[in-house]
């Protein structure tokens, strides 16, 4: 009876030394939610990480690696340290926070494959973060907007017919934003925003530039926008018609414009002097480029341009295409004008197409060679990301690891368990 009773205890006691064991070896983590693993192209997406600290540590660091196409609408706090790399770093008193990133779904239909990765304290082998890991994109042949553009106003008066006029011919819709509706309009419903060259002061903060596409023909705010520093807009007139000419030959917003082109067809109406805006290249952000400038300067940019993880002033990055436009009174423009105008819609839509394999930029990761686009077939162990998938196939069987003897590209998406960050 009592080596039965000395048995048991003895059975209970390897049971909780077994429990301690498990709990032991139970670590801290970062587990992954996605607020959706099935969504429309231009929908959004909210992807939270949450901290779990069970071994006391102090400090972390958390990769997130998001799939390419995917528009960034909001780090979450983290730093943007690549195109597709978010991090986040705490280096004392780490706590269990949750951190969420909010990004825009691309025009490609297919599953997209989210990874990241974490260390806790000394640790010198990061983890894989635990969680969802992908969404499906269901594209549809109609993007899910309202309208094309949304056509921002002061008032019903303020819209401007030629503008009208130009949109309209090129088949697209205009939905009017009243400036005291642009707070609570939800702008990923257009495919781009038109802002016009009015005061939209109340409102400045509200007005989604350099988060989604947007046309800026505004000369008030390019400062607050982080697009120049302060006096880095200005105005010229002239007693004769002004022409502008063109500095990159290369992009879709300057098909089929001349070289050199009159850009009203007056100098004056009226007694009012015509003016072009431009922005100095002296002052204007290293991420805005020059694509049209005045006749007398290549340095003052009459239209620019930014693309995605474009560096603007104050450290901001843009989020989107944008373009700004300085021929500020489209009654009196030529036809070069107009033209300059619709291709400038056109480009933020759609980007560029210069491989002509039929995928532009938001979908195509490597627009300079035809052989690479989502279509493409992926061929492992070439060192080429041929389908766009955002990293060349570098584990065929899913352990893990690499193939002995390849030049690892990029750990974290290629192998995980290979993978070390970088403090």
């Amino acid at each position: 009876m009592n080596k039965s009773i000395s048995l048991s205890v003895i059975s209970i006691i390897v049971l909780i030394l077994a429990s301690f064991s498990v709990l032991a070896l139970e670590g801290s983590d970062v587990t992954r939610t996605l607020s959706a693993d099935i969504v429309l192209n231009g929908e959004f997406v909210d992807v939270t990480l949450e901290v779990s600290i069970l071994n006391g540590e102090n400090s972390y660091t958390i990769d997130e690696y998001i799939p390419f196409g995917w528009t960034l609408m909001d780090s979450g706090g983290a730093t943007i340290v690549a195109s597709n790399v978010l991090r986040w770093t705490v280096s004392e008193n780490a706590s269990d926070p949750t951190y969420t990133y909010i990004i825009k779904a691309p025009g490609t239909e297919k599953t997209y494959t989210f990874s990241g990765l974490y260390k806790f304290g000394n640790e010198t082998t990061p983890s894989v973060t635990k969680g969802d890991t992908s969404v499906y994109v269901n594209v549809l042949e109609t993007a899910p907007v309202d309208f094309d553009v949304a056509y921002l106003i002061k008032d019903q008066n303020s819209k401007d017919p030629a503008i009208i006029n130009a949109i309209g011919d090129m088949g697209l819709t205009i939905g009017y934003v009243d400036d005291s509706e642009i707070p609570t309009t939800d702008f990923s419903k257009y495919r781009l925003v038109f802002v016009p060259d009015e005061r939209f002061d109340s409102y400045i903060d509200n007005i989604p530039v350099n988060h989604v596409k947007t046309l800026i023909m505004n000369t008030y705010y390019l400062d607050e926008w982080n697009w120049v520093s302060d006096g880095g807009l200005s105005k010229l007139g002239s007693t004769n018609i002004l022409r502008a000419g063109v500095v990159d030959s290369s992009i879709k917003i300057t098909e089929d414009i001349p070289l050199t082109f009159d850009v009203y067809t007056t100098a004056n109406d009226g007694g009012l002097t015509l003016q072009l805006a431009y922005l100095s290249k002296s002052k204007k952000a290293t991420g805005v480029n020059i694509v049209v400038s005045t006749e007398y300067s290549s340095y003052e940019a009459v239209v620019a341009k930014t693309e995605v993880g474009a560096l603007l002033k104050n450290g901001e990055v843009a989020n989107s295409r944008q373009v700004f436009f300085g021929a500020i009174y489209p009654e009196f423009w030529t036809a070069d004008s107009e033209k300059l105008f619709q291709n400038s819609i056109f480009w933020l839509i759609s980007g560029e197409d210069r491989d002509a394999d039929g995928f532009f930029t938001d979908e195509d990761c490597n627009d300079n060679n035809a052989e690479i686009n989502p279509d493409a077939h992926e061929i492992p162990y070439d060192g080429v990301d041929n389908s766009c998938s955002g990293f060349d196939l570098a584990d065929v069987d899913g352990d893990g690891y690499c193939k002995a003897g390849y030049l690892i590209q990029n750990k974290g998406l290629q192998c995980a368990l290979e993978a070390i960050i970088s403090h």
